[in-house]
């Protein structure tokens, strides 16, 4: 199979973006490392790697970054799973290295009602800005309204708003979730040669993702492949026990007629 991008859609200037750039201006010296302050700041100022290089806010070997004046940031995520987790460590330990105090750091659970109580929460915390991976693409859009009406900028991570929001937001960070489905239909239906049934192991069932990938997916594949069909779903909640048992139970149901799985 051949790799395939996942696409990043900036709408504004990133709350994260500007405090790093921030970093690099101020000059300060602040880190107990041999690097020269005036490297340190060029370092830091063109810093912008991948996430899996900063673990609990420590950065690479070699590279010490100037404090700018402390900013404070509250981090919502929407879900529990192994990804979710790893992406709210990520996001703190990241703001950890560009000088931010974390004052909130929640999780909604999968639950629209209570990411909008830990908007307001947020909200009443007067942070400086909100990161937040939205739930439900159209239940967060009052809470962007309210955060933009309150002067705090939020940034959208992961999942994007409905299109109502993204006006209030400075930037969304993340995938292209139709076009992951459009993709992963044309490798599958290149790789059956356009022949054959086919099961899919969706995410946590009424999330953006699951519901742009799945669309995504079931468009190009009529549109590609017209004779080949979707036998069934399995909700595999992005949890690897709960994929297997899906895709067990949709293999048993379905045998011999599956010649592929999209998960």
């Amino acid at each position: 199979f051949r790799p395939f991008k996942i696409r990043s859609v900036a709408i504004g200037a990133a709350l994260l973006m500007i405090a790093s750039v921030a970093i690099g201006i101020t000059g300060a010296a602040s880190s107990a490392t041999t690097a020269s302050p005036a490297t340190s700041a060029s370092k830091c100022a063109a810093f912008w790697g991948p996430a899996a290089n900063v673990i609990d806010g420590v950065l690479p070997p070699g590279l010490s970054c100037p404090k700018p004046k402390p900013f404070t940031v509250a981090v919502l995520a929407a879900e529990e799973c192994p990804y979710c987790s790893s992406w709210q460590k990520a996001v703190t330990g990241e703001l950890k290295v560009l000088g931010a105090k974390v004052v909130l750091s929640l999780n909604a659970g999968g639950s629209d009602a209570t990411q909008a109580a830990q908007m307001q929460e947020a909200i009443a915390k007067k942070p400086d800005g909100i990161v937040v991976w939205p739930y439900g693409e159209s239940a967060i859009v009052p809470s962007l309204i309210a955060a933009k009406a309150a002067g705090i900028p939020v940034e959208l991570s992961n999942s994007p708003s409905a299109a109502a929001g993204l006006k209030d937001v400075i930037a969304y960070t993340g995938p292209q979730n139709t076009e992951e489905g459009e993709v992963g239909a044309q490798m599958l239906a290149k790789a059956l040669r356009s022949k054959g049934d086919v099961i899919v192991i969706l995410g946590a069932i009424g999330t953006t993702p699951e519901i742009q990938r799945l669309g995504g997916f079931e468009a190009e594949l009529h549109k590609i492949a017209p004779s080949m069909k979707v036998l069934g779903t399995g909700d595999g909640n992005w949890e690897e026990a709960t994929s297997l048992s899906a895709t067990s139970a949709l293999l048993t149901r379905y045998g011999s007629k599956v010649a592929g799985i999209f998960a």
